[in-house]
């Protein structure tokens, strides 16, 4: 005999989950927007895949900005300043979460996902 089906049971396998791959940091991001979207079809969770994912690499390049010790600039060979390649990451990653949000007919707050 096989056991009945229990509802719960069955709510749990349509759930989709996060990616493996995610930070610990993004998989929660990741879980409270599916939560708040209520229904994550294939085309939302790609993008939300693509939001955690894209905090993550924000995250990174935001890590190696606070480790070096000249804040995101540096000295070309003509002596002149320029903008640290992860410091560009970090504007590019944060420009594209909020696109992402966007799309998902989310509604961010100043100091969301900071």
């Amino acid at each position: 005999m096989h056991q009945p089906l229990k509802i719960f049971d069955f709510v749990k396998k349509m759930t989709p989950k996060p990616p493996k791959s995610l930070s610990r940091e993004a998989r929660k991001i990741w879980l409270q927007i599916a939560y708040e979207l209520d229904q994550v079809d294939g085309s939302a969770q790609l993008l939300l895949d693509m939001l955690a994912q894209t905090f993550d690499r924000r995250q990174a390049a935001r890590a190696e900005i606070a480790k070096s010790a000249d804040g995101g600039i540096f000295f070309d060979r003509f002596k002149q300043p320029k903008v640290a390649p992860n410091v560009l990451i970090e504007q590019s990653c944060t420009l594209t979460i909020i696109r992402l949000c966007h799309s998902l007919g989310l509604d961010m707050e100043p100091g969301d996902m900071v």
